[in-house]
């Protein structure tokens, strides 16, 4: 056990100890107050405490410390009880707070997992007078940027496209999927509901997002060694630079929820 889990311990027991002996003490000071009375004004003969006068100061005189430390005690016990209710009032403040935040992390998480997917689905590409839209329209800008020659792969600066608007589209939803799963990593959801995001987004970089750039990819793959990038170190000449970095990224935050659900381990709140 730590230290620290140690010195609880121990204060805990010596709180309890002393509740004890308060309560010992309360308990011989009421028997004594209601026994004090008879037993004083009892004459046997070799102990007499004198007239009933001199027997009620006696007593009073006897009992009052008597009573004045019961009604002590009385208020130690209120207090305590108060500080406690305290504690509680305050804990029952600071879950309130944090479901409160769970919610607004929860729902915001909510609306820019609903946004990013309706982005993706209301993807535009117009090639030969046809619409091509989601997935398709993904796929098609980035081959019709390849077939042309419209781009240079080895370029991981956007500003090399000032025209090429669909890049920019494309590179604002990949943006967006990365920033939200670190959203949900520093969010105050629970770790059961961080993996059920993550999940979400994973199925969606699986079903969404890979289709759009999986030839891609694979062609990226089968090219030789001096294709390599100077400036990453990856093979890419099929797709800009600075969207490869962003693939690269939504792969790995994707596979490492893929092992965290293969060894059932939620992400850490």
């Amino acid at each position: 056990m730590e230290p620290k889990e140690d010195k609880k311990e121990d204060k805990k027991e010596i709180k309890i100890s002393f509740t004890k002996r308060a309560l010992f003490l309360l308990i011989l000071g009421i028997l004594f107050v209601i026994i004090a009375p008879y037993l004083f004004t009892q004459d046997v003969g070799f102990l007499s405490f004198g007239s009933p006068n001199e027997i009620g100061d006696t007593i009073g005189g006897i009992t009052a410390p008597i009573t004045s430390l019961i009604g002590s005690i009385l208020v130690y016990f209120a207090f305590l009880a108060q500080v406690n209710a305290n504690k509680e009032i305050q804990r029952q403040i600071d879950r309130e707070r944090d479901e409160r935040r769970e919610d607004i992390d929860r729902n915001n998480i909510q609306s820019l997992y609903n946004q990013l997917s309706i982005d993706i689905s209301s993807f535009n590409f117009q090639k030969n007078n046809i619409n091509y839209l989601g997935v398709e329209g993904i796929f098609q800008s980035v081959q019709n940027s390849t077939v042309s020659g419209g781009y240079n792969a080895e370029s991981h600066d956007t500003e090399r496209y000032p025209k090429a608007v669909h890049f920019y589209q494309i590179f604002g939803i990949l943006g967006d999927w990365i920033n939200l799963y670190e959203t949900i990593e520093d969010s105050t959801l629970t770790s059961d509901q961080k993996f059920f995001f993550s999940k979400r987004l994973a199925l969606m970089q699986s079903t969404k997002i890979y289709p759009a750039f999986s030839d891609f990819l694979k062609k990226n793959e089968k090219v030789n060694d001096d294709k390599i990038c100077k400036a990453c170190g990856y093979k890419h000449p099929y797709i800009p630079g600075f969207l490869f970095n962003y693939l690269i990224q939504i792969d790995k935050y994707s596979k490492k929820t893929s092992q965290l659900d293969e060894n059932n381990e939620p992400l850490k709140a």
